[in-house]
């Protein structure tokens, strides 16, 4: 989704959630995860991302994008 502002990844950020910590390929969430980079750094994403990094039965990729994107989002809330 679009670098350029938060918009399109806000306007569909409740079913990037859902893809992001339920569905079934490992390469969907991923990209849900990736996507969420670009939107606003809400508190409720940030969580997700946090419990999807902390989760020992997720696949490492999974978990270190997770992280990363997390991180991103706290210190992007942090500059506002």
């Amino acid at each position: 989704l679009s670098r350029d502002g938060p918009a399109p990844v806000n306007a569909d950020r409740s079913l990037l959630h859902t893809l992001a910590s339920s569905d079934p390929n490992q390469t969907v969430r991923r990209l849900a995860i990736l996507c969420l980079k670009n939107g606003s750094p809400n508190r409720d994403t940030i969580v997700i991302l946090e419990g999807i990094a902390g989760d020992d039965e997720q696949p490492r990729e999974l978990r270190e994008a997770a992280r990363r994107i997390a991180a991103l989002l706290t210190k992007k809330s942090r500059q506002r």
